[in-house]
Protein backbone atom coordinates (compact mmCIF):
# COMPACT_ATOMS: atom_id res chain seq x y z
CA UNK A 1 0.00 0.00 0.00
CA UNK A 2 1.45 3.39 -0.94
CA UNK A 3 1.94 5.92 1.86
CA UNK A 4 -0.65 8.68 2.03
CA UNK A 5 1.91 11.32 1.08
CA UNK A 6 2.37 9.87 -2.42
CA UNK A 7 0.53 11.60 -5.18
CA UNK A 8 -1.86 10.79 -7.95
CA UNK A 9 0.62 8.91 -10.14
CA UNK A 10 1.50 6.44 -7.37
CA UNK A 11 -2.18 5.89 -6.64
CA UNK A 12 -2.91 5.32 -10.33
CA UNK A 13 -0.05 2.84 -10.56
CA UNK A 14 -1.34 0.99 -7.48
CA UNK A 15 -4.88 0.73 -8.89
CA UNK A 16 -3.66 -0.47 -12.28
CA UNK A 17 -1.30 -3.00 -10.66
CA UNK A 18 -4.17 -4.33 -8.54
CA UNK A 19 -6.36 -4.76 -11.62
CA UNK A 20 -3.52 -6.55 -13.42
CA UNK A 21 -2.72 -8.86 -10.48
CA UNK A 22 -6.36 -9.84 -10.04
CA UNK A 23 -6.99 -10.17 -13.79
CA UNK A 24 -9.64 -7.50 -13.53
CA UNK A 25 -12.01 -6.09 -10.94
CA UNK A 26 -15.72 -6.95 -10.82
CA UNK A 27 -18.23 -4.34 -11.92
CA UNK A 28 -21.87 -4.04 -10.95
CA UNK A 29 -24.52 -3.94 -13.70
CA UNK A 30 -24.53 -0.11 -13.51
CA UNK A 31 -20.80 -0.02 -14.27
CA UNK A 32 -19.45 0.89 -10.81
CA UNK A 33 -16.95 -1.27 -8.99
CA UNK A 34 -18.51 -3.80 -6.66
CA UNK A 35 -18.32 -2.66 -3.03
CA UNK A 36 -15.74 -5.28 -2.01
CA UNK A 37 -13.59 -4.47 -5.05
CA UNK A 38 -13.82 -0.77 -4.24
CA UNK A 39 -12.61 -1.37 -0.68
CA UNK A 40 -9.65 -3.44 -1.89
CA UNK A 41 -8.82 -0.79 -4.50
CA UNK A 42 -9.01 1.97 -1.90
CA UNK A 43 -6.62 0.09 0.36
CA UNK A 44 -4.19 -0.59 -2.52
CA UNK A 45 -4.23 3.04 -3.64
CA UNK A 46 -3.87 4.45 -0.14
CA UNK A 47 -7.33 6.03 -0.12
CA UNK A 48 -8.69 5.86 3.38
CA UNK A 49 -11.93 6.88 4.99
CA UNK A 50 -11.89 9.86 7.32
CA UNK A 51 -10.00 9.02 10.51
CA UNK A 52 -12.18 7.50 13.19
CA UNK A 53 -15.16 7.48 10.88
CA UNK A 54 -17.01 4.31 9.99
CA UNK A 55 -20.18 5.93 8.78
CA UNK A 56 -21.92 5.07 5.56
CA UNK A 57 -21.15 8.58 4.29
CA UNK A 58 -17.41 8.13 4.68
CA UNK A 59 -17.59 4.75 2.95
CA UNK A 60 -19.43 6.37 0.04
CA UNK A 61 -16.84 9.16 -0.14
CA UNK A 62 -14.08 6.55 -0.25
CA UNK A 63 -15.90 4.66 -2.99
CA UNK A 64 -16.38 7.87 -4.97
CA UNK A 65 -12.66 8.62 -4.65
CA UNK A 66 -11.85 5.19 -6.08
CA UNK A 67 -14.28 5.80 -8.95
CA UNK A 68 -12.61 9.15 -9.67
CA UNK A 69 -9.18 7.49 -9.71
CA UNK A 70 -10.61 4.82 -11.99
CA UNK A 71 -11.95 7.47 -14.38
CA UNK A 72 -8.51 9.05 -14.62
CA UNK A 73 -6.90 5.65 -15.27
CA UNK A 74 -9.44 4.93 -18.00
CA UNK A 75 -8.90 8.38 -19.51
CA UNK A 76 -5.16 7.77 -19.79
CA UNK A 77 -5.81 4.33 -21.27
CA UNK A 78 -4.45 2.23 -18.39
CA UNK A 79 -7.79 0.59 -17.53
CA UNK A 80 -10.73 -0.46 -19.69
CA UNK A 81 -14.13 -2.02 -19.17
CA UNK A 82 -14.56 -5.41 -20.74
CA UNK A 83 -17.96 -6.90 -20.03
CA UNK A 84 -18.46 -7.01 -16.29
CA UNK A 85 -14.75 -6.50 -15.47
CA UNK A 86 -12.40 -3.55 -15.21
CA UNK A 87 -9.07 -4.67 -16.68
CA UNK A 88 -5.57 -3.26 -16.98
CA UNK A 89 -4.51 -2.59 -20.57
CA UNK A 90 -1.24 -3.49 -22.23
CA UNK A 91 -0.25 0.20 -22.06
CA UNK A 92 0.71 -0.14 -18.40
CA UNK A 93 4.15 -1.48 -19.33
CA UNK A 94 4.91 1.49 -21.59
CA UNK A 95 3.42 3.85 -18.97
CA UNK A 96 5.97 2.67 -16.42
CA UNK A 97 8.82 3.65 -18.79
CA UNK A 98 7.66 7.25 -19.31
CA UNK A 99 9.20 10.10 -17.30
CA UNK A 100 7.10 11.06 -14.27
CA UNK A 101 6.68 14.67 -15.48
CA UNK A 102 5.33 13.49 -18.81
CA UNK A 103 3.00 11.02 -17.09
CA UNK A 104 1.66 13.85 -14.94
CA UNK A 105 1.09 15.96 -18.05
CA UNK A 106 -0.74 13.10 -19.77
CA UNK A 107 -2.98 12.64 -16.74
CA UNK A 108 -3.77 16.35 -16.75
CA UNK A 109 -4.52 16.34 -20.48
CA UNK A 110 -6.76 13.28 -20.17
CA UNK A 111 -8.63 14.89 -17.27
CA UNK A 112 -9.10 18.16 -19.16
CA UNK A 113 -10.42 16.25 -22.17
CA UNK A 114 -12.86 14.30 -19.97
CA UNK A 115 -14.14 17.49 -18.34
CA UNK A 116 -14.59 19.12 -21.76
CA UNK A 117 -16.54 16.14 -23.12
CA UNK A 118 -18.88 15.80 -20.15
CA UNK A 119 -19.74 19.48 -19.64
Amino acid sequence: MPPHDLGLLARLDALVELAAERHGLALLPGGRLAAAESRVAARAAGISAARGSTTRGSAMAQRDAVELLRAVAEGVGLLRVRGDRLEATSLRHAWAQIDEGLRAGLVYAAWCQQVTLTC
